[in-house]
């Protein structure tokens, strides 16, 4: 991967990172997930070979439940499996609540990696973008641009993910459309 691609990818982490700040709820809703997020918790740690680590999003809701949300750019593997298994143990530690791994996969074919250790079994929740059609949004979207109605904030997330999702158009076109309905 040159290091185009790499900012790239790096990028669209960031973006999901912020967004999930003020569309948590959007994300449960679109993976039909029935939780209410409360709070966004704190990510930052330091491990035990005394380094900062920084999860990408942990937030704790109604239920109880605290899901560690992480945004993989690349495919999912064992790698990942791991970088989340240290987070939910650190999770754990702190939190006297059920802890989840979500990882939002932003490319296609992804591994499901499992982790056994002793009698505990972490097996991360895969939620593939490209699982969702991007051209049915993108209508929703120019229709309501169309009809003159306001967009709310569900739709700002819409917005946010669409080009991540599986689409017929080229993601740059699509990308300036959106642009032009905001």
């Amino acid at each position: 991967m040159t290091k185009f691609e790499r900012e790239i990818f790096h990028n669209r982490d960031k973006k999901y990172k912020l967004s999930l700040i003020y569309h948590i709820q959007y994300i449960f809703d679109l993976y039909g997930m029935e939780e209410t997020a409360l709070q966004v918790i704190p990510t930052e740690y330091i491990d035990n070979e005394f380094s900062n680590k920084i999860l990408d999003f942990a937030v704790e809701c109604k239920s109880g439940n605290i899901y560690d949300i992480e945004c993989e750019s690349l495919e999912v593997n064992e790698k990942t499996g791991n970088k989340t298994w240290k987070y939910v143990k650190e999770l754990y530690s702190r939190y006297d609540n059920d802890i989840y791994s979500v990882i939002i996969a932003l490319a296609e074919n992804n591994e499901h990696p499992i982790k056994k250790i002793g009698t505990t079994t972490h097996k991360p929740i895969i939620w593939e973008m490209k699982k969702f059609n991007g051209d049915k949004y993108l209508n929703s979207i120019r229709k309501k641009f169309n009809d003159n109605e306001e967009l709310t904030s569900h739709d700002c997330a819409i917005i946010e993910t669409i080009p991540d999702m599986k689409n017929t158009g080229k993601t740059d076109t699509i990308v300036e459309e959106l642009c032009y309905i905001l």
